[in-house]
């Protein structure tokens, strides 16, 4: 059995005010990783960069935070064994091993409009193209692709109708749908209220709906934006995975997932947790903290 998280980020950002207000100043973020996956069993973990394209708003990498990740590697303490290939970071600790996974949440824009795109197996996606150069880009390099956010347009999700048109177009090249997304957690009657939208557990439901509709498997993701929220939804899968080479593991991958033949574990993130990282990364970029260090 191999348990895959394909949609983690992990701290706001790698700035010293970020670190420090999530409670991750001088600590090992890899180790720190590691061992959040080994205690939820999680095998597989795709640590995913974003660029938001606002200058500076989150300075220190977070447009690679695979490669951030991997900075930590040489100072694990010595009953950690990491291994650090090009977009596959191996971590031993015991009997036990966790690889974490290179991803992308790819920065689309198509009239007037920023969409996002989740590719693993690189961060290296060029940003700010249209969906059909994005796709393309991808499935000539031998990325796993999902839809994420289908029923989220509002923040940056490729909506309904648009996603109906890539099923069409490019149905064979997406492995699965996101459906289920851990951070979802509002209740859905406060859906119709404007700042909020579709952020609440609508998006799951309309996600679901629209990959059961078009025949399309739905994944449980994470999406954790704090280490400690790894793992909390993923999928599980029976299948033996070919972990010969990176090529032949990331392959394997796109094929569980494009024959379904794993199982969804979702669990919702806490109110709890949710808020405060609302509130630290509100009063963060209000204040401008992380400017003035």
């Amino acid at each position: 059995m191999v348990k895959i998280d394909l949609h983690m980020h992990g701290p706001i950002g790698y700035h010293p005010y970020w670190l420090r207000s999530q409670g991750y100043k001088g600590k090992n973020l890899l180790q720190l990783h590691t061992d959040i996956c080994l205690e939820r069993r999680i095998d597989l973990c795709a640590i995913t960069s974003e660029d938001f394209h606002i200058p500076k708003l989150i300075p220190s990498c977070p447009a690679d935070r695979f490669g951030c990740l991997a900075s930590y590697a040489e100072s694990l303490p010595e009953d950690y064994e990491p291994e650090v290939g090009e977009n596959i970071i191996s971590v031993k600790k015991g009997q036990r091993k966790v690889k974490f996974l290179n991803a992308q949440a790819v920065i689309v824009k198509e009239n007037g409009k920023r969409f996002t795109h989740v590719v693993i197996g690189s961060n290296q996606v060029p940003n700010g193209e249209d969906f059909e150069h994005t796709i393309d880009y991808a499935s000539r390099r031998g990325l796993i692709q999902l839809l994420g956010n289908v029923g989220l347009e509002s923040h940056f999700g490729v909506g309904l109708k648009r996603a109906q048109e890539l099923l069409k177009e490019f149905g064979d090249q997406i492995h699965a749908i996101e459906g289920y997304d851990a951070q979802m957690i509002l209740p859905r009657r406060l859906s119709r209220l404007p700042k909020i939208g579709q952020y609440s557990m609508e998006a799951n439901d309309l996600a679901q709906k629209f990959a059961e509709d078009n025949d399309m498997c739905w994944i449980a993701i994470s999406n954790a934006h704090w280490i400690e929220s790894a793992g909390m939804s993923n999928i599980i899968s029976n299948e033996r995975l070919d972990e010969s080479s990176e090529r032949a593991l990331f392959t394997d991958i796109g094929k569980v997932l494009k024959l379904g033949k794993f199982e969804n574990e979702t669990k919702p993130e806490s109110y709890r947790a949710l808020l405060s990282w609302l509130l630290r990364f509100q009063w963060g970029i209000r204040g401008k903290k992380y400017k003035r260090e």
